[in-house]
């Protein structure tokens, strides 16, 4: 019995490899090397399965044998062969000696530089699923050995080749900073030329992997790359919408974000260069013109987010040119200041393409990336600097406000997201005091121009709107009861609409709840009755989050109803306490019910007894 119980004892010794085991991986083996593919498929799909357990392992020779065939099947004539030998690649590299990773790694790159071009993509792949896969401690001569090939493969002729090993460069850069300090300046040297290059495809990859650079960089090699870029803007940008320019621009941008405050040091060289450039953008109507102000935007967005200190100096040129840029849309004949287009936009919210002609096409107009930039670089100002946020309030929230009737729908989001992120400024502890008061002042147009978009039928903007309610009801507690009479009956006609979707339904939802707990009772009674169908219905809603979130605002609609202490109301019970009372006790009652749903109809039956 001693001896019989020994083996399930714990050994500090390695445990050897069963028979079982390794003639279960050696049968697979052999039916991978099928002529039938799929035998081959249900190999390969076996072996994934083994390579899952923790009990896995093999001897020297096994393993060798099996890493040498899932390679030979990466070059597989059937492709879900391929595919399921990449998905076996990182479970490998965990299981096996790091001797037979580096033949792995030798042997995809080989593919790489000198395979087809079907095996070519698919070894890529593969090679950056290893790299993906090794660990710090085992990557050692791996990287090392890699990292010439693959500056010696970024000059190849072939761009294909370029390509693929700049992009495995930038796996190695973002997994392996610190092994490849030896080579930081071959890298670099190979890396700035790249993006000069006569291919956009190749422009964008080194663009990539020079961010993946920077931040491992000595100083000496970083001001000297950061010189090289500043001077290479500055010879570009007379020539005005520029390919290269735009490259130059993307490097500095991906710098800026990859290494922070490294590049604050050099602002004052690079942003009055990046305003220039965005400001002589805006005079061509060409799309290369277009680009590069939209890059010029996302490189002023990179600073502020990552330099906020260094940034400050700069504050109101960025703040202009966003407000400038928030706006620009040379294809389409817009006037915010007498609200003409969002009357037009609530008449009729499906014309915005008839007047254009036959010969024009949105899909022509970039001009909405531009845009989209400029309201993320307002973003990034409004997150990055809320002590400034009380001196640039007055310019953003009207030029915002006019910016509701973007007629590109994700333009509109990030218009919203911006004013949310506004209004969540009014109440940070520092500038609560100077901003609530201005906040008030202007949630009359606010609310105003909300009530506009709610006419809209798309789903993803009234959502917008419901979403920035909420946040001003939660930073202005009772600041909508002069407008809850326009507003209820909006989120009535929400809930009751079919083509609302659920994610939809749940917002409405929470902002009305929000907005029955912030509010006095004596201003919501004389609008609680056409909503109470709604919401119960919502309550027998399929979708268990709807269910949840109904079964919570009729625990605030019983706290209205009832408040504490009493205070008269107009109401009468009866109307409202028997059909709550039933749809929750039809709720409680169930058995098959999600968890949060059970909570949620236990707490509003409390609140309602």
């Amino acid at each position: 019995r001693e001896s019989a119980s020994e083996p399930d004892s714990p050994c500090d010794c390695p445990r050897a490899p069963s028979a079982r085991g390794i003639m279960s991986v050696s049968s697979i083996i052999d039916k991978m090397s099928s002529r039938d593919k799929d035998y081959r498929y249900m190999a390969t799909s076996d072996l994934l399965g083994e390579l899952q357990k923790d009990s896995f392992k093999m001897d020297h020779d096994g393993e060798r044998k099996l890493c040498q065939m899932i390679i030979k099947l990466l070059s597989d004539a059937a492709g879900d062969v391929q595919g399921l030998a990449v998905k076996c690649l990182p479970l490998l590299v965990r299981k096996v000696q790091t001797q037979h990773v580096e033949d792995m790694v030798d042997k995809l790159f080989q593919m790489v530089k000198n395979g087809k071009e079907e095996e070519r993509d698919i070894s890529s792949i593969g090679l950056k699923t290893v790299l993906a896969e090794v660990p710090q401690s085992a990557a050692g001569t791996t990287v090392h050995g890699l990292t010439p090939r693959l500056l010696e493969g970024i000059g190849s002729s072939s761009m294909e080749v370029t390509i693929c090993c700049l992009e495995i460069l930038h796996d190695v850069l973002t997994h392996f900073p610190s092994l490849v300090s030896n080579d930081l300046a071959n890298i670099r040297a190979k890396l700035l030329p790249e993006l000069a290059s006569q291919r956009a495809a190749v422009r964008k990859r080194a663009v990539t992997s020079v961010g993946a650079l920077c931040g491992s960089l000595p100083d000496a090699l970083y001001v000297g790359m950061v010189d090289h870029l500043i001077e290479q803007i500055g010879a570009c940008a007379p020539k005005g919408g520029d390919s290269m320019l735009t490259t130059y621009i993307q490097a500095v941008s991906a710098v800026g974000r990859a290494s922070g405050f490294r590049l604050g040091a050099h602002l004052p060289r690079v942003v009055p260069l990046i305003l220039k450039c965005a400001a002589d953008a805006k005079g061509e109507s060409t799309e290369s013109g277009t680009e590069v102000a939209e890059h010029c935007l996302q490189a002023c967005e990179a600073f502020v987010a990552r330099c906020p200190a260094e940034v400050t100096p700069f504050i109101p040129q960025l703040l202009d040119v966003g407000l400038q840029y928030v706006k620009f849309d040379p294809n389409y004949a817009d006037d915010d200041d007498d609200g003409a287009a969002d009357a037009m936009d609530e008449d009729e919210p499906e014309d915005d393409e008839e007047d254009f002609g036959d010969d024009y096409s949105d899909d022509d107009d970039t001009s909405w990336k531009v845009r989209r930039a400029a309201a993320k670089l307002l973003s990034a100002l409004i997150a990055s600097k809320a002590e400034a946020v009380p001196a640039i309030f007055e310019q953003l929230c009207p030029a915002l406000l006019a910016r509701f009737n973007e007629r590109e729908e994700s333009v509109k989001a990030d218009v919203f997201a911006t004013m949310r992120l506004l209004v969540q400024s009014c109440a940070a502890a520092g500038t609560r005091d100077a901003l609530i008061p201005t906040l008030r002042s202007e949630l009359p147009r606010i609310v105003t121009a909300l009530r506009r978009q709610l006419t809209q039928r798309s789903i993803k903007t009234r959502s917008g709107v419901f979403v920035l309610l909420r946040e001003l009801a939660s930073t202005l507690p009772g600041g909508l009861a002069e407008h809850v009479g326009v507003l209820f009956p909006a989120i009535e006609r929400a809930l009751r609409d079919k083509s609302s979707s659920a994610a939809l339904r749940i917002e409405v939802l929470g902002c009305l709840r929000l907005v029955l707990d912030s509010h006095e009772p004596a201003v919501l009674h004389p609008h609680l009755k056409p909503l109470l169908q709604p919401v119960i219905a919502c309550v027998s809603d399929r979708y268990y989050k709807i269910v949840a979130e109904a079964l919570r605002v009729c625990a605030s609609l019983t706290h209205v109803l009832r408040p504490s202490p009493p205070e008269p109301s107009p109401l009468k019970l009866a109307e409202f306490v028997p059909a709550l009372y039933d749809a929750v006790e039809e709720r409680l009652a169930a058995l098959d019910q999600d968890q949060e749903v059970k909570e949620a109809s236990i707490t509003t039956m409390g609140v309602l007894v």
